[in-house]
């Protein structure tokens, strides 16, 4: 679903300053189709169809408030806390344009949001599977465009891509035996990754704003500036959920415009104790590339490509009856998603900096028992990582 950041950060690096003379509203209603794929344990590409409302609320030429609340009333396939029943997505985050002409725009969108799925099967422990509501966080970012048919109608298109957890749901559980143990056995933890396709007509509301000054462009080619960040994946072998806290920091330098290197480097606070060959102990994270998009009105937008390597303390290398031998492992992580920026005075700045943070494994060995066994890479694991950081531009 985000293989378009790469052609997309090509594209805006052409012409991300473009820009036309005109007017503006504050407010944008929306009414709002979407179609929604999920069936992704089933392996059925079919999706369920929607509608609601948008609502975007000016602050720049270039960037808007933006809320949704859509109704998908189709009822999804039920499975296991993913989906189930009626859905309701609830929105609210940033649009911003990277292009702009007279009649149109093109534009990203960064949407922390809530997927509530009112018939999925969240039990399965007990004599008879349970049925009800799961609701889940999810990061939602893509791409659209939108064209102005009049001073107050529009039309708009996007394509996104809900990213959300699922917790690790118990199959089942014995009665205990004279020690006081028990049997159990869970559906792992997973990352759903769905698609989303959303199409709009718009009706502008308030009075006009006059677009013909020009836009005032943000002094400094350095930022530099520390972060706090909260993750959620699963680990290498999809065995555990882990949310977990970061710290750290970013530089980022203007190469040339609308393009800038940009680089993070942070260390985890919370310890992996569930270790596997490929992760577990604490990690450090280190990931540089470039972020595209421009600086205009004391608003920063962007989309973002950056690798990288997670490198973890404590991975377990060998086993035996004595206990286990640890070693540090690293994989390569790559960070797909979009950069906010909002720029104050003294030559201060905050950031928002969110997306999928891509795990990709090799294949290793690994040695039990004084025996060395092969240990074929795992599925590359997606997630979560929402980063708020602080800093100053030079």
């Amino acid at each position: 679903m985000k293989t378009h950041i790469t052609p997309t950060l090509a594209f805006v690096a052409i012409a991300a300053t473009a820009s036309a003379q005109g007017v503006a509203r504050p407010l944008h209603l929306s009414g709002e189709y979407s179609a929604l794929g999920l069936y992704r344990e089933s392996d059925q590409g079919v999706g369920v169809n929607g509608f609601g409302i948008r609502a975007d609320y000016r602050l720049t030429r270039r960037v808007d408030i933006e809320g949704r609340a859509l109704w998908f009333p189709t009822d999804s396939l039920q499975e296991v806390e993913a989906q189930g029943g009626k859905t309701t997505q609830l929105a609210l985050g940033v649009r911003g344009r990277f292009l702009i002409w007279n009649r149109a725009s093109f534009y990203g969108v960064l949407l922390p949001e809530l997927l509530h799925f009112s018939n999925a099967i969240v039990d399965l422990g007990g004599p008879n599977v349970v049925s009800g509501g799961a609701t889940h966080f999810a990061l939602d970012w893509g791409i659209g465009t939108e064209i102005k048919a009049s001073d107050r109608w529009g039309i708009h298109f996007d394509t996104t891509g809900p990213l959300y957890a699922i917790r690790e749901v118990e199959l089942f559980r014995s009665e205990p035996n004279e020690n006081g143990a028990v049997a159990t056995a869970s559906l792992a933890p997973r990352m759903v990754n769905v698609w989303q396709v959303s199409a709009g007509v718009s009706y502008a509301i308030g009075s006009t704003q006059s677009d013909g000054r020009a836009e005032a462009a943000v002094s400094g080619a350095w930022e530099l500036g520390g972060q706090l960040a909260r993750t959620t994946t699963t680990n290498a072998l999809g065995t555990q959920l882990l949310t977990g806290s970061s710290f750290g920091a970013f530089a980022s330098y203007r190469l040339a415009p609308a393009v800038y290197a940009d680089a993070a480097l942070s260390f985890s606070a919370d310890e992996i104790r569930q270790r596997t060959a490929w992760d577990g102990g604490y990690l450090t994270q280190a990931v540089g590339g470039v972020k595209v998009g421009a600086r205009k009105d004391a608003y920063g937008i962007f989309g973002k490509v950056r690798f990288g390597v997670n490198s973890y303390s404590g991975a377990v290398r060998t086993s035996d009856p004595r206990g286990f031998t640890l070693s540090r492992a690293n994989s390569l992580v790559v960070d797909l998603g979009a950069v906010v920026e909002r720029y104050l005075p003294k030559r201060m700045l905050v950031r928002f900096d969110a997306g999928d943070a891509i795990s990709v494994y090799d294949s290793t060995t690994y040695t039990r028992d004084g025996v060395v066994e092969p240990a074929p890479a795992p599925t590359a694991t997606h997630g979560v990582q929402m980063t708020a950081g602080f800093g100053w531009r030079f």
